[in-house]
């Protein structure tokens, strides 16, 4: 995961913790999961519109900060850092 993992992901990234020995690599979420299912609404006299939320989820997150994951990697190769890392084990060095 990532700070592009937004909205349904981090939804996606509670439901895993009620999974046996499940992990997470990567970065803090982007923590803008709390609201949900936009709806448009249109003021009667002014025309003005609005954009609101039509659902609360509450998962536990802090809005804005997001899930931080079990193991943080820092690199725009999330992917390759990690299988490095497996593949590695303990000699593994984070690319700099």
């Amino acid at each position: 995961m990532n700070s592009c993992t937004a909205s349904a992901g981090e939804i996606a990234k509670a439901y895993v913790e009620y999974i046996p020995n499940y992990l997470t690599i990567g970065e803090n979420t982007s923590g803008c999961g709390v609201f949900g299912e936009v709806k448009q609404y249109v003021l009667t006299n002014s025309k003005i519109k609005l954009n609101i939320a039509s659902k609360l989820f509450n998962t536990g997150f802090t809005e804005a900060v997001g899930y931080m994951p079990d193991y943080w990697v820092d690199s725009v190769d999330l992917q390759g850092e990690t299988i490095r890392w497996i593949k590695e084990g303990a000699d593994y060095l984070p690319a700099l």
